[in-house]
């Protein structure tokens, strides 16, 4: 019961923080800054300051979407107790005969 418990808040975490992501990231910092940029050049209501400030919502909106992303799996990852493999079973250390031989070729 306790797994399924951290499971679904695990799960929940990954889908909020996916959800804001898309909304913040995407919509508010990418989409929403191109539309008022047309809308602002249709009307002749273009300033510098404003264009700048667009171009930047823009630039960063690639950046803040990965940290909200982040975010979310993080707290996934912390619900689902994950644990780092054992990298020494995964990838047993070279003989000493391999080692030599390659010591050989970079002479």
């Amino acid at each position: 019961m306790e797994k399924k418990k951290h499971l679904f808040i695990a799960v929940t975490f990954y889908v909020i923080g996916t959800l804001a992501a898309l909304y913040i990231g995407v919509f508010l910092m990418l989409l929403k800054p191109i539309y008022m940029l047309v809308l602002h050049f249709l009307r002749h209501d273009l300033t510098a300051g404003f264009v700048l400030k667009m171009l930047l919502y823009i630039a960063l909106s690639g950046t803040i979407f990965g940290f909200i992303w982040c975010l979310g799996y993080t707290f996934f990852n912390h619900f689902m107790g994950t644990e780092d493999p054992n990298w020494a079973e995964l990838n047993p250390p070279e003989s000493d005969e391999d080692f030599q031989q390659e010591e050989v070729h970079l002479q």
